[in-house]
């Protein structure tokens, strides 16, 4: 993907402002004042538009993907117990075990140094 410096797209959105907010006419406008430019195609600008107008930026902000934990404390050390106690035990027994989803269980494990991979 071709990535634009902002002061490109902010001329553009100046342009843009000028031509009552076609984006076509602003394309064509853009073209003749800036020759030697790259000129962002429709799907682009229509993207940056509508991203300034929701979250007030010209790209959409990374989503956080950091899940909580489901379960309590009182899980959560039953549950290294029992992986402490037998280091083989599969992710789906723990859970089922522990009543955590089988998705926490791999994420406990992550946030405590353990592999979820099954040991022969």
């Amino acid at each position: 993907m071709v990535q634009f410096t902002n002061s490109e797209i902010i001329e553009f959105l100046l342009i843009y402002g000028e031509c009552n907010k076609n984006v076509r006419m602003a394309r064509r406008l853009y073209e003749q004042r800036f020759p030697g430019r790259r000129v962002l195609d429709q799907k682009t600008l229509k993207n940056v538009i509508d991203n300034l107008r929701t979250y007030a930026l010209f790209t959409k902000p990374k989503r956080n993907r950091n899940k909580p934990v489901r379960g309590n404390a009182n899980n959560v050390n039953e549950f290294l117990a029992t992986v402490n106690g037998n280091p083989h035990v599969s992710t789906v027994t723990i859970s089922a075990a522990t009543n955590i989803s089988a998705a926490s269980v791999r994420r406990i494990l992550e946030q405590n140094g353990y592999h979820d991979y099954k040991m022969v």
